[in-house]
């Protein structure tokens, strides 16, 4: 009797998936392999997938019943997991002779021989095998485990449309699942089984003033049930004016924004189950919580929060939508020069969805100047070195948080739902009153998104190991 492991998932990106189930339309075998990462949270392990190495650059051997790399890719695919240090090795095929696909002895004896071999490069090592039949439909999952094999049916595919178990699985008849009535008219826009895969899906938002406050707003009324809010402020005279839920200022002011925000969502979404952590993004207790998110929602006005939360979405391949908004005065303060409010998506692991850092988004000064002790700021700010902080504040106005929220939201629940392939990067200009859909190119060298031997891309709970290493 073979065990099984419920809590064990394989995470691949859209593009990832299409390169590894590219197989030949033939009867004979086909394999890929694939190197990944791993890490941990409450209640279940998952692999990152980094890269999918394809074994037919070279010769392969191919039959009905068996397929075979030359070895000249398995010298390949040795010597990368030894640059990459990788702690999964990952192979792929297909038994296109079967609706129903099992592991034979073959497959057995290849599991063992890849262990023999990968240990001696990398200890502790955990080869996995998938295998499919004649479509992808049906596969089979398996890891090795003190020489025994435990299997697993978890498999996720995250992309421009959203997030996918692989094979899709209907988990509710077409009319078992009841939004309540305030969520009917939902329904009709994004049909049932859209509607709780917004009731399923667990984001996190950092911030929660005028724009974070108004997406969570948006959030209790269109019937998210799981949510987690970060931010390590209080609500002040002025911002209340910017605040969503607030409708007596007296009351809010010096409340915790978190708390704050989570009672007045609770009030309006009775079920919803919300987490909150007043503090800074980089604690080890909001982290915590954003390893469980399905998607990170960054509001911030500060270029070293976004900087951190970039690296992290690589690391653990988080989707995350950056939502910013901005007004500029002309030199005397008069006049208002220019404005916008933009939305931008990073999805790791995917070219065409590069980081905010490749983005052009991440002011690498203002980063550096949030780093510094409080006597190098002030020393700073009497040399008239920094700008843009609370002394020199930029103006904020409720209806540019609006637009700029409302277009995060649809963008959001489109991606859930699958209503359409998302836009990289949407910016309004409210002065020439036009959408502009900004072009993005991924920096194939950037340490935080690029495949390359300096990035975080996926490299789960090993960074700082793995960083040491190559340095």
């Amino acid at each position: 009797m073979f065990k099984a492991n419920k809590d064990y998932m394989i995470s691949f990106s859209e593009s990832q998936f299409r390169q590894a189930t590219n197989v030949f339309p033939d009867n004979f075998e086909d394999v890929f392999y694939a190197l990944g990462f791993e890490y941990e949270t409450k209640n279940r392990t998952i692999c990152l997938i980094r890269q999918v190495l394809n074994p037919y650059e070279f010769n392969v051997e191919r039959g009905i019943a068996h397929v075979s790399p030359s070895p000249e890719f398995l010298c390949r695919l040795y010597n990368q997991l030894r640059k990459e240090q990788a702690k999964i090795v990952l192979q792929i095929h297909w038994h296109k002779f079967s609706e129903k696909p099992a592991f034979s002895g073959i497959d057995d004896k290849c599991a063992h021989l890849l262990l023999e071999d990968a240990s001696k490069i990398i200890p502790n090592i955990r080869v996995v095998q998938i295998v499919f039949g004649n479509n992808s439909e049906h596969y089979k999952a398996r890891y090795l485990k003190d020489r025994k094999f435990i299997y697993f049916n978890n498999l996720e595919i995250v992309g421009p449309e959203g997030i996918k178990s692989w094979p899709e699985k209907r988990r509710f008849s077409l009319f078992s699942y009841r939004p309540e009535k305030i969520f009917e008219k939902n329904v009709l826009a994004f049909s049932r089984e859209g509607q709780e895969k917004i009731s399923k899906i667990k984001i996190a938002v950092i911030g929660a003033s005028g724009i974070g406050s108004g997406i969570i707003y948006q959030a209790a009324r269109i019937g998210f049930q799981n949510i987690s809010i970060i931010d390590f402020d209080r609500i002040t005279a002025d911002n209340c004016n910017r605040l969503y839920f607030v409708e007596n200022p007296k009351k809010a002011i010096g409340k915790l924004k978190t708390k704050f925000m989570a009672k007045a969502f609770k009030r309006f979404n009775h079920k919803a189950k919300i987490r909150c952590f007043t503090g800074n993004a980089r604690d080890k207790k909001a982290q915590e919580l954003l390893r469980e998110a399905d998607l990170i929602i960054l509001a911030v006005d500060n270029d070293s929060i976004r900087a951190i939360i970039n690296s992290f979405c690589a690391q653990y391949c988080k989707p995350l939508v950056n939502i910013a908004t901005g007004i500029f005065m002309d030199k005397e303060g008069n006049k208002i020069e220019s404005a916008g409010t933009q939305v931008q998506w990073f999805l790791p692991r995917e070219a065409d969805y590069p980081c905010l850092r490749c983005q052009g988004s991440l002011n690498q000064k203002e980063i550096e100047e949030s780093l510094m002790s409080e006597t190098q700021k002030e020393n700073r700010r009497k040399a008239g070195y920094i700008s843009n902080t609370a002394i020199s504040p930029e103006p904020q106005v409720m209806p540019l948080n609006g637009i700029g929220i409302s277009m995060a939201m649809w963008e959001i629940c489109c991606w859930i739902t699958g209503i359409r392939k998302l836009t990289p990067w949407i910016y309004y200009d409210a002065i020439e009153n036009r959408i502009l859909k900004m072009q993005v190119k991924q920096n194939s060298g950037c340490s935080c998104c690029g495949l390359n031997e300096l990035s975080v891309l996926a490299l789960g709970d090993y960074e700082h190991k793995l960083l040491t290493e190559r340095s």
